[in-house]
């Protein structure tokens, strides 16, 4: 028998059981063998019954008949068939946003492989592209009323739409029904308004609060670089407090109020100008020029351009493109200081990688021949056998 859902029995008249679904769709009979073979009395309770219950709905008197005719035997009754039914409403669906990656995720970066969690590594993937893709709109779906057993209109609500924003920096892609980054930088999404922000100011230190930092753009730091994160900016970087053991890259200039308290497992990288107040065992390299206030101890610049030093500069290695400018170098106690100036470091490292792969050639080439040398052999015994 087709099952309605939930049922409430509301009346029982005669011979026979007629009951409406609780939601006033339905209207079920159910009736033994011996009324089932008496089919004029079976048909007369039916109608008793609407017209008590001001049933408006269409008797399906052909469903009936017809599971009446297909019992296998005479001794069969009839349970729960469906004479009467009302249409359901189709309710409707509210509109909803659908990320296109999981930008707002929590927690902790999860290696795929050794499922190692890195504390230092939020999960979060606020860094995006010009013309990245960020949340597409699924609009809302009106939903249709129905009508019950009683021919009363079953209303239904009106769906929800999405409210959302965008801001200066976020366009509307009618195509695609999404919104999209018009420029690189750092997802937004508060309120309902959706944006990009080219700049990012961090008002204490980057450490466990805030994780690593990577942002498309520039990149303000009014505390510290705790030992062992890391920050990476496509634009210029200020740090207003001291940098600890860590890794920079920055893509424009590089300001440090502080200065450097490094290790030379860590490098900063600078695609501008370097200045900071001192540097202390790090290791930098800089395609401009790199200045420093106070001094430079155990440390060593690889510079494109000029390194200006107002203080002194002691058991480090500086080379610099377009010279070095220092007051003092080294002291008594100091281990060896090496100032190389005119020496380009990017195209020592072109030139040393041109060797590297020249001496591969070399042995690759050399194992050939020893091989081709042994193939030929080998043919030469196959041919004095035959």
């Amino acid at each position: 028998m087709e099952d309605v859902g939930k049922v409430k029995i509301k009346k029982t008249i005669s011979r026979c059981k007629l009951k409406i679904t609780e939601d006033n769709i339905a209207v079920l009979m159910s009736c033994n063998a011996e009324l089932a073979n008496h089919q004029d009395i079976l048909l007369d309770d039916i109608r008793a019954f609407m017209r008590e219950y001001g049933i408006k709905g269409e008797f399906d008197e052909q469903n009936l008949l017809s599971a009446l005719e297909n019992r296998e035997s005479d001794e069969e009754g009839i349970t729960d068939l469906v004479i009467v039914r009302g249409e359901g409403p189709a309710l409707p669906k509210d509109g909803k946003m659908e990320w296109l990656k999981d930008y707002f995720a929590e927690g902790y970066y999860v290696d795929p492989k050794t499922k190692a969690i890195d504390y230092r590594q939020k999960a979060e993937l606020l860094n995006v592209n010009e013309g990245d893709n960020l949340v597409k709109i699924i609009p809302e779906c009106v939903g249709e009323e129905g009508r019950d057993v009683y021919g009363m209109v079953i209303r239904v609500p009106s769906p929800k739409k999405v409210v959302l924003r965008a801001g200066p920096n976020v366009e509307w892609d009618e195509e695609s029904n999404t919104y999209k980054a018009r420029c690189s930088g750092r997802l937004s999404y508060k309120g309902s308004t959706l944006d990009v922000h080219t700049f990012y100011r961090i008002s204490g230190d980057v450490g466990p609060e805030t994780g690593n930092i990577q942002h498309n753009g520039h990149v303000e730091i009014n505390g510290e670089v705790v030992s062992n994160f890391k920050v990476e900016a496509t634009g210029d970087i200020l740090i207003k407090g001291l940098v600890g053991a860590c890794d920079i890259v920055c893509g424009g200039d590089l300001t440090i109020k502080g200065g450097i308290n490094g290790s030379i497992k860590n490098k900063i990288i600078v695609n501008g100008n370097a200045d900071f107040k001192y540097c202390n065992n790090a290791i930098i390299e800089c395609e401009g020029d790199i200045f420093v206030k106070v001094e430079v101890h155990q440390s060593q610049f690889y510079c494109c351009g000029k390194v200006i030093c107002n203080g002194v500069i002691m058991s480090s290695k500086v080379m610099a493109a377009e010279g070095i400018i220092v007051n003092e170098v080294g002291s008594k106690t100091s281990s060896e200081t090496s100032l190389i100036s005119g020496v380009d470091y990017k195209l020592l490292k072109s030139v040393k990688k041109i060797t590297e792969e020249r001496n591969i050639t070399k042995k690759d080439l050399k194992i050939y021949k020893i091989n081709h040398k042994k193939i030929k052999q080998m043919g030469n015994i196959q041919n004095n056998k035959q």
